[in-house]
């Protein structure tokens, strides 16, 4: 690479890891990725999901237990609807009707 890759280009790398499976890659690029901003809950969420994904389960309970050694949070997801030309924002788990 002509340059140095910055974390979104290794994010998406990582999550490439995801559909290829390739977990040796995801955890060197995830350590790259902690150098950068060890504070990104994406890149920890989505290697403990490519450890779910190929049945790893004591690696992805290593990344949740860092995740909450280091006091990050997963960020809920968001999903907007727009409507009358205004759009309203839904919190995944937000209960709108209460």
């Amino acid at each position: 690479m002509p340059m140095k890759p910055n974390e979104v280009v290794l994010g998406s790398l990582l999550a490439a890891c995801r559909t290829s499976g390739n977990i040796s890659l995801a955890e060197r690029l995830m350590k790259y990725l902690f150098k950068l901003d060890p504070g990104v809950d994406s890149n920890y969420v989505l290697l403990a999901n490519i450890y779910a994904a190929d049945g790893r389960w004591d690696g992805a309970s290593k990344v949740r237990k860092t995740m909450k050694d280091l006091a990050i949070q997963k960020t809920p997801g968001l999903s907007s609807v727009e409507i009358d030309c205004d759009i309203h924002v839904f919190v995944a788990g937000d209960n709108p009707m209460e």
